[in-house]
């Protein structure tokens, strides 16, 4: 399981490394939730019609790496401020808040939490550019920009799908920081108990990192599909820009888009591409994450320099 520590320059370095290699692994599934989530196709089907037989893998494999550039651009300083955030807030509560007033898990849900709402100050402008570039053909990273610019303004870009970005980022911080620990310790001592009588708790106890991937596993279903439905009004507030400002958008807020999406698709929509999230992307990237930190982590310590562990 990930040691998380203290040092926030360390594990803002950290978190930027693991979001590379998430990155690089999960973005053909990133694009295919956001298409679920906006009811588009999943591949381009008109365009492979159209291509020879041969050359459809390759235009259905550049289809889905669309907005690659943009999605790491996002994913570091996105992977990076929530690793610092949590470091820094663990640092802040040791300091406000007397030893033994919190229990440890207390202490980690409260700067978990903290931290999601913290991180989706960056995030939210950075998945509108993102969702423009990938699913609404707006270009790479430049051009996205300034087509959110150009529509909705430097407010509309701060602004647009933030609350649901915090809704969504403190249920999962509180599972990727909290729980994710919870279970894993639970699952240890289950295993130490039981290794002699079971062959399921020999394995699990003489290998750690399985043990970290059945819960990481575990709960990052459980805290995407509470979250899930912020995500997608997120997708959808993110996605329909061309009548931001009018009286006529339903999607200028959380509640508006909320009760847009309720009254005209159906509460089924709050949960439309949970597949792709939910069962696949979150469990298998929160794997990913809770399995490289720990093994990269001591790298970049060496690199930054004893002064800057201690």
């Amino acid at each position: 399981m990930s040691d998380f520590g203290d040092n926030v320059t360390i594990e803002f370095v950290t978190g930027a490394c693991a979001a590379v290699i998430d990155c690089c692994c999960f973005h053909t599934i990133d694009t295919l939730k956001v298409r679920s989530q906006d009811k588009r196709p999943l591949l381009p089907w008109d365009k492979l019609k159209a291509t020879p037989v041969t050359l459809r893998p390759w235009v259905s494999t550049t289809s889905l790496y669309q907005g690659f550039s943009t999605n790491l651009f996002l994913k570091v300083p996105y992977m990076a401020s929530l690793f610092g955030f949590h470091s820094l807030n663990r640092k802040i509560l040791a300091e406000v808040a007397p030893e033994g007033s919190l229990s440890d898990t207390s202490r980690e849900m409260v700067s978990a939490f903290g931290a999601g709402i913290e991180a989706s100050l960056l995030l939210s402008p950075l998945e509108l550019i993102r969702i423009q570039g990938q699913n609404c053909g707006k270009g790479g990273l430049w051009e996205a920009t300034r087509y959110c610019y150009n529509k909705i303004g430097l407010s509309g870009l701060l602004s647009r799908g933030m609350h649901a970005c915090m809704q969504r980022e403190s249920k999962y911080c509180l599972g990727q920081f909290a729980f994710v620990g919870v279970v894993h310790s639970e699952v240890t001592a289950w295993a130490k108990e039981s290794h002699d009588r079971s062959a399921l708790a020999k394995t699990l106890h003489d290998n750690d990192a399985l043990r970290t991937a059945l819960a990481s596993i575990v709960v990052g279903f459980l805290c995407t599909i509470v979250s899930h439905p912020d995500d997608v009004l997120k997708t959808q507030q993110q996605t329909r820009l061309s009548t931001y400002g009018s009286n006529g958008d339903s999607y200028r807020s959380y509640l508006s888009a909320f009760r847009h999406v309720a009254q005209n698709d159906g509460m089924r929509t709050l949960w439309r591409g949970a597949v792709w999230r939910c069962c696949v992307r979150v469990p298998l990237g929160l794997t990913v994450i809770n399995t490289v930190h720990p093994r990269i982590r001591p790298y970049v310590e060496v690199a930054l320099g004893s002064e800057v562990v201690r």
